[in-house]
C-alpha cells in the first residue's frame, strides 16, 4: 500500500455548493492547513489555560467550608494533577505500568494505554498520571486540527473556527483533557474523514486502522471510506471491470481491510493471553452488565428509568446529563442528514447505532457513557459550526451555555463524583 501525503485541493465538480454536496459534487476548496493548524493550537491553548486554572481554584474550594475557619489543608501542584486520576483513568494507568494482567482489564482497547507507557518511559514511571494528560492532550491539539480542516473542506474555511469551538465548548468536553481514550480516537477519525474526502486512500485507511485499536467505534468509519471511494468511481465513469483492475484493487483492499485486520489482531492477543479472542466484549458483560441491546429495547430502558427515579433527585439528573446529548444529536441528524455529504451521515448514524443498541439495564442509569460518547459525532461539529457562523446569537449560546456546563460538570468530576 503506497502512502501519499495529503494534497491541499480537493478534486473539482460543478452543481451544489461544497456546503451541500456529496464527495462526487464537492466545489475546489483550497483548505489553508497552516492557518487552520495555528487556529487550533491557539483554541487548544486557550482551553488547557482555563482547564488549569479551573483545577487550581475548583480543588481547594470543594474542601473549604461555607462558615468557619478556612481550611489549611495543603494543595501542591502533584495533588491537583492527582484530582483527574478518576474512573478508567486508572485501568489505563495500570495496563500502562502493568500490561493486561486480567481479563477484565482487556475491556480496554490498547493504543492509548501503550502510548501512555512510551511517555511515562520517558518521564518517569511517577509521572505515568500527567501521562496520561499528556497524551490525551496531544491528541485533542490533533483532534482541533482534523475537525477544523474538515469543517473547511466541507463547509469551506470561515466554518472551520466555529466548529472547533462547538467541540471545545461541548458540555462533556472536558474528558478530551483527562486521562480517557476518546481524543485520541476523535483525532484518527477526523483524519480518517478527512484524507477519505481528499482521496488520500492510504492515509485514511492507516488512520482507520490505527483508531480501532483505540476503540470499538473504529467500525463505523468503514462505510465512510467506502462510500468516497465508490463516489469517486463513479464520478471517474469507471465500471465494474474497470474497478478489479489491480491499481483500483489497490486503492480498495485496505480501505476494507483496516478495520477487520485491527480487530483481528488484538483478538488474536486476546486469545493467546486469555484464551477468549472475545474477552474484550465478553468482559463489558460480566464486570460490568453492559449488554448489547435492540433499539426500541433501548428506548423502553430510558422510559422506565425516568419514570422510577423521583422528580427533583440527583438520579433524574443523572439520567438526563447522557440523555439530553444523545437527544440533540439524533434530532440533528434527523433534521440536517441531507446538509451531509453522504460519508458522515454514514459515519453519525452509525455512532447513534452503536449508541443505542449498548445499555446497563441493571443499573438505574441504562446508559453506557452516551452523553461522552457524543463527542465522537465529528458532523455534528461541523454543523453547528456552520450555523454559528451564520447566527452570532447561537455561538455566544453554545459557547458560553457549553462552558459554563463543562465548569459544573467538571467540578463534580474533580470531586470523584461519577458521570461516565
Amino acid at each position: 500500500m503506497k502512502l501519499e501525503l495529503p494534497t491541499l485541493r480537493s478534486q473539482p465538480s460543478a452543481g451544489r455548493p461544497a456546503a451541500e454536496s456529496d464527495a462526487s459534487t464537492a466545489a475546489p476548496v483550497d483548505v489553508p492547513v497552516r492557518a487552520i493548524a495555528l487556529q487550533a493550537a491557539g483554541m487548544w491553548a486557550a482551553t488547557r489555560a482555563a482547564l488549569i486554572v479551573f483545577t487550581y481554584f475548583a480543588v481547594p474550594f470543594s474542601h473549604q467550608r461555607a462558615h468557619g475557619l478556612p481550611s489549611l489543608t495543603t494543595f501542591r501542584p502533584d495533588a491537583l494533577l492527582n484530582r483527574w486520576y478518576r474512573w478508567d483513568t486508572q485501568w489505563y494507568v495500570s495496563i500502562s505500568l502493568h500490561g493486561y494482567n486480567t481479563k477484565q482489564s482487556t475491556g480496554f482497547f490498547p493504543l492509548y494505554p501503550g502510548l501512555v507507557h512510551v511517555v511515562a518511559s520517558i518521564i518517569g514511571s511517577s509521572h505515568v498520571v500527567g501521562a496520561t494528560l499528556l497524551v490525551s492532550n496531544l491528541a485533542t491539539l490533533a483532534a482541533f486540527i482534523g475537525i477544523g480542516l474538515l469543517a473547511a473542506e466541507v463547509y469551506g474555511r470561515a466554518t472551520a473556527t466555529f466548529a472547533i469551538r462547538a467541540l471545545a465548548a461541548f458540555p462533556t468536553a472536558f474528558f478530551l483533557a483527562a486521562g480517557y481514550a476518546d481524543s485520541l480516537f476523535l483525532a484518527l477519525a477526523a483524519f480518517c474523514l478527512y484524507c477519505a474526502r481528499r482521496q488520500q486512500w492510504g492515509w485514511a485507511a492507516l488512520c482507520a486502522f490505527v483508531a480501532s485499536f483505540d476503540r470499538q467505534f473504529g467500525i463505523i468509519l468503514v462505510l465512510p471510506m467506502l462510500w468516497e471511494w465508490a463516489s469517486r468511481q463513479r464520478q471517474a465513469g469507471r465500471g465494474a471491470r474497470e474497478m478489479l483492475a489491480p491499481r483500483t484493487l489497490a486503492e480498495l483492499i485496505p480501505l476494507l481491510a483496516a478495520v477487520p485486520a485491527a480487530l483481528a489482531i488484538w483478538g488474536i492477543y486476546l486469545d493467546l493471553r486469555f484464551g477468549d479472542p472475545l474477552a474484550t466484549l465478553n468482559v463489558q458483560h460480566v464486570f460490568w452488565h453492559h449488554d448489547l441491546v435492540p433499539p426500541w429495547q433501548w428506548l423502553h430502558l430510558v422510559g422506565a428509568s425516568i419514570g422510577n427515579a423521583p422528580p427533583w433527585t440527583f438520579p433524574r439528573v443523572r439520567i438526563f446529563f447522557d440523555l439530553a446529548p444523545v437527544t440533540a444529536l439524533i434530532l440533528i441528524a434527523l433534521l440536517a442528514f441531507r446538509r451531509w455529504p453522504a460519508s458522515l451521515a454514514l459515519y453519525t448514524f452509525g455512532l447513534i447505532a452503536l449508541i443505542v443498541t449498548s445499555a446497563v439495564p441493571s443499573d438505574y442509569v441504562p446508559f453506557n457513557g452516551e452523553g461522552r460518547y457524543v463527542l465522537l459525532a465529528i458532523p455534528m461539529f461541523l454543523l453547528l459550526g456552520r450555523w454559528m457562523a451564520r447566527r452570532p446569537w447561537l455561538d455566544m449560546l453554545v459557547v458560553g451555555g457549553g462552558f459554563m456546563l463543562q465548569a459544573l460538570f467538571l467540578g463534580y468530576f474533580l470531586r470523584g463524583g461519577w458521570l461516565v
